[in-house]
């Protein structure tokens, strides 16, 4: 009956479709079986159909997630973004001009890249407690070096994303001394140049 699908139905559909058919796609037709039926079951309230959760067939993230980090360091990462985003254009060390939100989300993705690498390179998930530590010569040694090891290699100019990136953090850095009277060694010490 059809008040009787339920998620439970619908995984025995996908597991007897994948095993008992020669549908080329059978992950996508199950897929699509339950989002047509959820849209059947919108459609015709008076039917008193129950919702079915589309199955996923997505590889689970192999980047380690923003939530698994210190707040500290969520905290610092936002605070970038917001300055990238130029959300206070009044501000002593604001942007000339603001990243678009695609630039925005791409800045964060690269971040996450980053901690992942550091991660794989043996560095605690939880010693990272600012963008700082992210961009010391240790840090970096240890992204390239997983970077180089990947065996698809896309990014054949990593260290120069890198680099960029580091160019950005201290540029905000150097802002925000001088904003706050500190001299250039000050400055450097902040990232562990001096």
């Amino acid at each position: 009956m059809p008040a009787d699908v339920t998620d439970e139905v619908m995984i025995a559909f996908g597991i007897a479709l994948r095993s008992s058919s020669l549908a080329p796609k059978a992950n996508e037709l199950t897929r699509d079986v339950a989002t047509l039926w959820n849209r059947l079951a919108e459609q015709n309230p008076e039917l008193h159909l129950s919702k079915v959760l589309p199955p996923s067939h997505r590889r689970p993230p192999t980047r380690i997630q923003l939530a698994a980090m210190p707040a500290s360091f969520r905290d610092d990462l936002e605070v970038h973004l917001a300055w990238a985003a130029c959300q206070d254009p009044f501000a002593p060390d604001a942007r000339s001009r603001p990243l678009s939100p695609r630039s925005i989300c791409l800045r964060r993705e690269h971040v996450l890249t980053v901690i992942t690498a550091l991660a794989k390179g043996g560095i605690s998930v939880a010693s990272i407690t600012s963008l700082a530590s992210l961009v010391t010569p240790a840090a970096f040694k240890i992204v390239l070096r997983q970077m180089l090891a990947r065996p698809y290699r896309s990014d054949s100019n990593a260290s120069d994303k890198l680099q960029a990136f580091g160019r950005k953090l201290m540029d905000q850095a150097h802002a925000e001394a001088e904003a706050s009277g500190r001299s250039a060694r000050d400055r450097r010490s902040l990232f562990g140049m001096v």
